[in-house]
């Protein structure tokens, strides 16, 4: 945000009374900007009864309040400080409006004083839209069309909308797309498929685009998609007759990464004028290699097969399938067989074209920890970000989850950097810092614990769409097999896909963010420890002696920090004091307390 240059007024009865204000060159439609107000008392006597109203222009949709109060009394030659803040719901040129101050100076009584705080321009948040349409469109079957959101700026937008305005040359069953939402910094895409009627040149209109931010809807302007050539799809045309009826299945598939997950997304499409009838999808893949988790719309799977059903002539049905990577490989490859049967009754077959996945778990080979100012640095600028959030239905302790979660994520070669907790302990985060080896890119790593929601998150930022997916595919199934044989969860832990009620769960505005770069954490966040050992790290936690049980159990504190310690642990995870396998009561390196 830019700033205008800080502009000074006197009072129009006394040249005593001094007012400066620093109007912003530039606003964010949405997000509240605080203006500063410095009353300056230059003369030998007191100023007191000091108020200020706040009078936003008209039309210029603009909101503002204080959020602070004024001393009674400014003293001679010193100042008060006041802040106003201030938000607009509207893009374009504004008029900022102007701020009435009345004061008792000398025994008099002015009022009325209008501060005119000028003029500034509101814009959107910094955001880019891509669309990506390939070069030989063809007539009579699908075609994607990828659009890709870039958010450039300091704040998450969701609920991103983006509708078509094709022409009746275009024929498009779901011409609108949306993505839930995309974090500061980061990028995510859909696709919209669409098929040409005509071999011909075709001009595909525009796309609208609009999201919501900081409370409030914004739209961008259209973009232009462009105009294509279109080549004939279907050489032959079927003969409408009941003796020489044939059929063209087209399959259009796209793919992204979601959560840890290949979002696979296949459009069957009937080309024919005649309906198929029961369409059946059989899958083939690796099964060593990747897991079918879900799908989306709900349709019902028989004999390992999802069912579509029936397709009428020229229309198509889209359905999106989870695969969850089981191991990193360069080349994953997905086929599937469409069968169905013609009008006669008669079993037919299809093939979609093989799909090859490449999901990257990075090798890390992590040499030097970073600060927390370097840490925040990476988090505002790696441009891939995701993350999982587990819910544990039973046995939830959060000391005994945060122990076995830090002993997951130190199997790799990553720096464990800081632990920060609230001081009721209700929420806690750990935050790792790693490098993968061939390549040298960073990579972020944070679990976050919540009581509240008796959740874990597992959030990863790297430079590279397909390590992150491995990052949090590898890692993800490493928490979830440690959490579920070692705890009393029994099994109870599900992954929230849900993004509405995955918001609701993670807290967005995370602890690290009350730090600043010098590692100085303010409000309700405290940080736990500088943990030095990072590799190997055995806690060797067992449900049998885990906190989880917790009648009968004594309590173990470390000598060197007093943290309460779990039977078996190695290292105090407090303070990184070794333990030598002794938690025993009677061992000289501990205290020990019984319940």
């Amino acid at each position: 945000m830019r700033f205008a240059n800080i502009f000074k007024t006197t009072h129009p009865l006394t040249d005593e009374i001094e007012f400066e204000a620093n109007a912003p060159e530039t606003l964010i439609v949405h997000v509240p900007y605080p203006m500063g107000i410095v009353i300056k008392n230059t003369s030998t006597k007191p100023v007191s009864q000091i108020k200020l109203k706040y009078s936003p222009s008209a039309g210029g949709n603009l909101y503002g309040y204080k959020s602070f109060s004024t001393t009674d009394v400014i003293q001679p030659k010193s100042s008060e400080k006041v802040t106003l803040m201030i938000i607009s719901r509207r893009l374009g040129e504004v008029d900022l409006g102007r701020v009435e101050v009345s004061l008792n100076f000398n025994g008099k009584t002015y009022e009325k004083q209008l501060l005119d705080l000028g003029k500034t321009n509101v814009v959107p948040p910094d955001t880019d839209v891509k669309v990506d349409v390939s070069n030989t469109l063809q007539s009579g079957i699908e075609n994607p069309v990828k659009i890709t959101f870039n958010n450039l700026s300091d704040f998450e937008c969701s609920n991103i909308q983006f509708k078509t305005n094709f022409t009746e040359l275009i024929k498009c069953d779901n011409p609108t797309g949306v993505i839930d939402s995309v974090p500061a910094k980061s990028s995510k895409y859909t696709a919209i498929f669409i098929t040409p009627r005509i071999a011909s040149e075709v001009d595909l209109g525009n796309l609208h685009t609009s999201f919501e931010s900081n409370g409030g809807v914004v739209k961008k302007e259209p973009i232009a998609i462009g105009t294509y050539d279109i080549e004939d799809g279907i050489t032959q045309k079927p003969a409408i007759n009941s003796e020489n009826i044939t059929y063209n299945l087209s399959i259009a598939r796209e793919t992204e990464f979601y959560q840890g997950f290949i979002r696979f997304k296949m459009s069957v499409t009937n080309t024919s004028s005649f309906m198929v009838n029961n369409v059946a999808l059989e899958f083939d893949f690796d099964m060593y290699s990747l897991r079918m988790d879900k799908h989306e719309p709900d349709y019902p799977i028989k004999n390992g097969k999802i069912l579509l059903g029936n397709i009428s002539g020229n229309t198509s049905k889209t359905i999106a399938v989870y695969f969850e990577p089981m191991i990193c490989s360069k080349n994953a490859d997905i086929n599937c067989q469409i069968n169905y049967k013609d009008a006669k009754g008669q079993p037919k077959t299809a093939h979609m074209n093989t799909k090859s996945i490449r999901v990257v778990c990075p090798i890390m080979h992590t040499d030097s920890d970073i600060n927390i100012g370097r840490l925040k640095e990476l988090i505002e600028n790696l441009p891939y970000r995701d993350s999982k959030v587990y819910q544990v239905q039973g046995g939830f302790d959060a000391e005994v989850l945060k122990i076995m979660s830090h002993e997951v994520v130190q199997k790799h070669d990553v720096k464990h950097i800081r632990t920060l907790h609230t001081k009721n302990s209700k929420a806690l985060e750990i935050w790792y810092y790693g490098k993968t080896k061939v390549n040298k890119h960073d990579i972020v790593i944070k679990i976050s614990v919540s009581s509240e929601t008796q959740s874990i998150e597992l959030f990863a930022a790297t430079q590279i769409a397909e390590s992150l997916t491995g990052v949090l595919a590898e890692v993800g199934r490493e928490l979830m097999s440690e959490i579920e044989s070692k705890t009393a969860s029994n099994g109870n832990i599900q992954q929230v896909f849900n993004v509405t009620v995955k918001d609701s769960i993670i807290q967005r505005s995370n602890l690290l963010s009350s730090c600043d770069i010098n590692g100085n954490c303010t409000g309700d966040v405290v940080i736990e420890d500088n943990l030095v050992q990072h590799s190997n790290v055995g806690f060797n936690v067992e449900s049998k002696n885990s906190a989880i049980q917790k009648d009968g159990i004594d309590k173990i504190f470390c000598v060197e920090c007093g943290a309460q310690l779990h039977k078996d642990m190695k290292f105090c995870f407090a303070c990184g004091q070794k333990v030598n396998g002794n938690t025993e009561p009677n061992s000289p390196d501990f205290r020990h307390y019984g319940v």
